[in-house]
């Protein structure tokens, strides 16, 4: 049986929305089965996701990543305490590799495809297979932004320039020492059921879709949009002068609840910029004075495609201004590249089986 080992970052949702564009690419355009690891809520949300394919996939629930830690309900990052987990986690690594081989002695991986946990990359090496890397950042760099001490993050920079191909994803942050070989990844989304969002559509116009990540535990917001409805992703919970619809937390097809609205203010995680501009929605961002996506904040700002909103300014949305803000920015919308970079994977992969 022929088995990608796809190892994803078990931090929020924007790494595995990602990668199971790509997994259902692969499963489509090729017969590979795929080993999926990543976290408990990752694994679970792409169990739904997946459903069509469950008899080609095998899941493996581990910790894949240090995790990085924010104050609570705002989007600024706990320093020391992501410090701390980083260490904890290189000195786990050892035993989370040796459980992972443990239990691939019954399944012979073809390749491993990380985004961008360096477990993937330590299996593959302990293997010998070929490791492909995908990512619009690297956590090296991300942490060393941050001001971790570099003892503590240097490992990682070493074990990315072990890749044997790096596909830097569109829009991508700046990642200065890498020297493994890279190549293009694009721009990735799920795939839309259109006929659902034309349904969603004819019950639900004019509509916003929110998406603003753990902010969304902020007390006390409230929403004005009269004869409007909301599409609320996560834990949202809002009063006011509009109708929301609560989506469900491991809801796997938000894209569609996207297509159908007529604005998007969303947390800016690659993911979801992704899709607004793939799809040519009106969309806007939440800002913190601490943003971890700084370097895609800025792309969107240079290219006029989004206008922006503080973090502070949640406590009460008029959706009517923010309509006026979009109306402002200029329409960019962008190719999906999901189908084109999935081939390039195979194409790599089937290439050589072994490392050279």
């Amino acid at each position: 049986m022929k088995t990608i080992g796809y190892y994803v970052s078990d931090t929020g949702f924007g790494h595995i929305t990602r990668s199971l564009a790509l997994i259902e690419q692969i499963l489509e355009e090729s017969d590979y089965h795929i080993y999926l690891v990543s976290g408990k809520t990752q694994i679970e949300y792409a169990k739904i996701y997946l459903i069509p394919y469950e008899d080609r996939v095998t899941y493996q629930i581990t910790q894949t990543e240090a995790r990085t830690v924010y104050f609570e309900n705002t989007l600024t990052t706990d320093i020391k305490t992501t410090e701390k987990n980083v260490e904890k986690f290189i000195h786990k690594l050892p035993d989370l590799l040796d459980k992972e081989l443990e239990t691939l002695e019954d399944l012979s991986l073809s390749a491993v495809v990380t985004d961008l946990s360096v477990l993937g990359i330590e299996v593959a090496k302990a293997l010998d297979i070929k490791v492909i890397g995908l990512s619009n950042y690297t956590w090296y760099h991300r942490y060393q932004k941050k001001g971790l001490k570099e003892e503590y993050i240097r490992y990682y920079l070493n074990a990315y320039n072990d890749l044997d191909i790096f596909y830097q994803l569109a829009m991508a942050d700046e990642m200065p020492g890498l020297t493994c070989p890279m190549a293009e990844g694009g721009y990735l989304m799920r795939k839309v059921n259109y006929l659902a969002s034309v349904d969603l559509k004819k019950m639900y116009w004019p509509t916003m879709y929110l998406s603003i990540g753990q902010i969304a535990h902020k007390k006390d917001m409230i929403i004005n949009f009269q004869s409007g409805h909301v599409f609320a992703a996560g834990s949202i919970a809002a009063s006011g002068d509009a109708h929301v619809i609560n989506l469900p937390n491991k809801i796997s097809h938000s894209q569609d609840y996207l297509m159908a609205s007529s604005l998007a203010l969303v947390k800016p995680g690659w993911a979801t910029v992704m899709e607004c501009l793939i799809l040519g929605k009106p969309f806007g961002i939440i800002v913190s004075d601490d943003n971890e996506d700084e370097e895609l904040i800025e792309k969107l700002k240079a290219m006029n495609c989004c206008f922006s909103l503080h973090e502070d300014a949640l406590n009460y949305l008029d959706v009517k201004k923010l309509n006026i803000k979009a109306i402002n920015t200029k329409r960019v919308k962008v190719p999906d590249n999901t189908a084109e970079t999935a081939k390039k994977i195979l194409k790599f992969i089937k290439s050589s089986k072994t490392k050279a």
